[in-house]
């Protein structure tokens, strides 16, 4: 009898087990969601960053409005520096977030395949243990 009581222990202690890595890995997939979301997004944005590069360089200078040295210098700072400053922001800051979040997403999923791995090694101590109580069952019948 007391054998059977370490059985029931031991099932009940598994079924906890399970439903807490049920509740884990139900977690794990949102956070995948929500960062597979914000890393489309932030790659959209990086990608209308890089398209609208021309904006630094607007508006364009004529010779009617402004002419000379002056005008010359500001053109080639606006090409020159604030334009690659701009394209730091796509090319070097929302690069990296995304490899982060890339690397992050990487290691959840590697955290849902131990969560799924443990769930299914858990059933499987549980079917083994109900047949255990069957068997413990059979003999004090």
């Amino acid at each position: 009898m007391a054998s059977l009581f370490f059985i029931n222990s031991q099932i009940n202690s598994i079924h906890y087990s399970i439903h807490v890595m049920n509740q884990r890995l139900e977690q794990k997939r949102n956070d995948l969601q929500r960062l597979n979301t914000a890393s489309t997004q932030l790659s959209n944005c990086k990608s209308e960053f890089i398209n609208q590069k021309d904006l630094c360089l607007k508006p364009e200078l004529m010779a009617n409005s402004w002419h000379g040295q002056l005008a010359n210098n500001f053109d080639t700072y606006r090409q020159s520096e604030l334009q690659v400053s701009y394209l730091t922001l796509p090319n070097e800051q929302l690069a990296n977030t995304i490899s982060q979040l890339e690397d992050k997403i990487s290691e959840i999923r590697a955290e849902i395949e131990s969560l799924q791995s443990g769930i299914a090694s858990h059933n499987s101590r549980l079917h083994s243990l109900y047949d255990q109580r069957r068997e413990e069952l059979s003999r004090s019948e």
